[in-house]
């Protein structure tokens, strides 16, 4: 995950540009002559340049769907970059260019099963998770509750020597990882079990899943900038 910017010489422009699948955050807003960058908001809005007015149509797509659709914000002069999307600062221009889209599936012309393609999956997985262990930093996991989450602590745990240091959201999900097997004849193997809690409390259903090590259970809890200045502008930096 990256968000960048570059000031590229010999062609006098400078090109800020956010992750292909944006994961990292990369707000802008014009001031006058001068574009404005952060990763967050509020790096922005303490430049004092920007104007702290709410864009109430992004804040109602907001209640409506979970998130402000890009390139809206909850700030009326305040854009958000597109995932895969480049700014182009040039002769006194912003312009927004896409570098990268998602590929589209196109089927295998080895028509492989669908087992060789489930390890393949894994094994890509794994390696993904154990290359991003290198860290000189504590590291940590949050457990939202869906399988992904819960796959990468597992795969985290088979790479790492002690517990994995976990936190988790409100929906109350636990994850045991602190080992792993994962045998060939067993990659796939799953069991589901639905039970309720005793009958003087609300019917509420827990889950369970074991896949080779991977432990998961649903437990009832309680609620509980930067800057840029046009070079063709006649102040100084």
């Amino acid at each position: 995950m990256f968000g960048l910017a570059v000031w590229d010489a010999r062609r006098r422009r400078a090109v800020i540009s956010r992750d292909r699948l944006g994961i990292k955050p990369l707000y802008y807003a014009r001031a006058g002559d001068l574009l404005l960058f952060a990763s967050e908001l509020k790096g922005l809005l303490a430049s004092g340049l920007v104007e702290p007015e709410l864009d109430v149509e992004a804040i109602d797509a907001y209640l409506s769907f979970g998130f402000f659709p890009a390139p809206r914000t909850p700030l009326a002069f305040v854009s958000k970059l597109l995932p895969g999307h480049s700014l182009i600062v040039a002769d006194g221009e912003v312009t927004v260019e896409q570098f990268w889209e998602y590929p589209l599936w196109a089927a295998s012309p080895d028509r492989r099963p669908v087992e060789s393609y489930a390890e393949e999956l894994l094994d890509l997985l794994d390696e993904s998770v154990r290359l991003r262990l290198m860290s000189d930093v504590p590291l940590g996991a949050m457990l939202s509750g869906g399988i992904d989450s819960s796959i990468i602590v597992a795969l985290m745990a088979r790479h790492m020597s002690e517990p994995v240091r976990r936190s988790r959201s409100d929906s109350g999900i636990h994850l045991r990882a602190t080992s792993w097997r994962m045998p060939p004849s067993s990659r796939t193997t799953w069991r589901r079990s639905i039970t309720s809690s005793n009958s003087r409390s609300p019917r509420i259903p827990s889950i369970s899943r074991s896949w080779s090590g991977i432990s998961m259970s649903r437990l009832p809890t309680c609620r509980r900038s930067a800057s840029w200045r046009s070079p063709s502008s006649r102040r100084a930096m």
